[in-house]
């Protein structure tokens, strides 16, 4: 039997949010056999092409999400796409090759598409100078100068 097609797209931003930037993935497809190749072997060579593209883009990124999403049809929009683990590899892998099957506008080969999210680091901002903090470090300078009785 061939080899299926799978497709990685790494996405930053959180699962649930609508803005989010694409990052590109080099050699972004892969060949898999369904029958053959177990959910951790496909999942490695996702990880391990993102992992690579994560490298190489420039702003600093974390990996809090490390599930692996597939979409279940062509044009499925991001309320549709289905985390996919070892457990339920078969029946979405099913579900997406009938989703496949049903297709009238497109002809080409079926192509998994799997996504990986990925977060921008969050900086720790500058504290502005506000009457409440001015007040509060004031009261900590006046309480740590009597303790240690440094003026008197």
């Amino acid at each position: 039997m061939e080899g299926k097609l799978a497709r990685v797209e790494l996405r930053i931003g959180e699962f649930g949010k609508t803005s989010r930037t694409i990052v590109p993935v080099e050699d972004a497809e892969f060949e898999f056999d369904e029958e053959h190749d177990s959910f951790e072997k496909i999942y490695s060579l996702a990880e391990a092409k993102v992992s690579l593209a994560l490298n190489s883009y420039s702003t600093k990124t974390t990996r809090a999400d490390m599930k692996l999403y597939m979409k279940p049809s062509q044009h499925a929009q991001q309320a549709q796409l289905v985390a996919v683990t070892a457990e339920t590899w078969h029946d979405v892998l099913g579900q997406a090759k009938r989703n496949y099957k049903k297709q009238k506008t497109f002809d080409g080969p079926f192509i998994m598409y799997l996504l990986m999210y990925g977060a921008k680091e969050v900086r720790q901002g500058i504290r502005r100078a506000t009457l409440a903090r001015i007040s509060e470090s004031a009261e900590a300078i006046d309480s740590y100068v009597v303790e240690c009785q440094i003026y008197r």
